[in-house]
């Protein structure tokens, strides 16, 4: 049985990105190309952590002649929502409050950060009313 949705280790989640960035379906080479502008991969560690997306329910595969095509079935923001709220929950007790003051408290967010923020959050409750 495939899982699906998980939190993926941050390798995988390298792969992820990459094949969201790109035209699907999308071969190992193309997805290799792409990630080897960050640093070098080497193709076979590249090909087993396809197999694991795969496995996991993140990748569909099929055959191409003798090339493998990838196309994503976890949508970037689909996996995004469901990874923040789980870090959310996890390390803040999913308390949005604790976590914006975490990074202002540890200077992650600037003041100029939290009037972004201010300014977004007021325009959420204006366009819901």
């Amino acid at each position: 049985m495939k899982k699906q949705h998980h939190e993926i280790p941050d390798t995988e989640l390298e792969v992820m990105n990459a094949i969201w960035s790109l035209p699907t379906p999308t071969s190992t080479g193309e997805i290799k190309k792409k990630l080897d502008l960050n640093r070098p991969w080497n193709l076979s560690a590249l090909q087993t952590l396809l197999g694991r997306l795969v496995e996991r329910g993140f990748l569909s595969v099929e055959k191409e002649k003798r090339n493998k095509k990838y196309t994503a079935i976890v949508k970037n923001d689909e996996y995004r929502v469901k990874a923040n709220h789980t870090f959310l929950e996890k390390v803040n007790g999913n308390s949005v409050k604790n976590f914006v003051a975490s990074l202002y408290d540890g200077n992650v967010l600037s003041k100029e950060d939290l009037k972004e923020l201010e300014e977004f959050i007021n325009e959420k409750l204006k366009s819901d009313n």
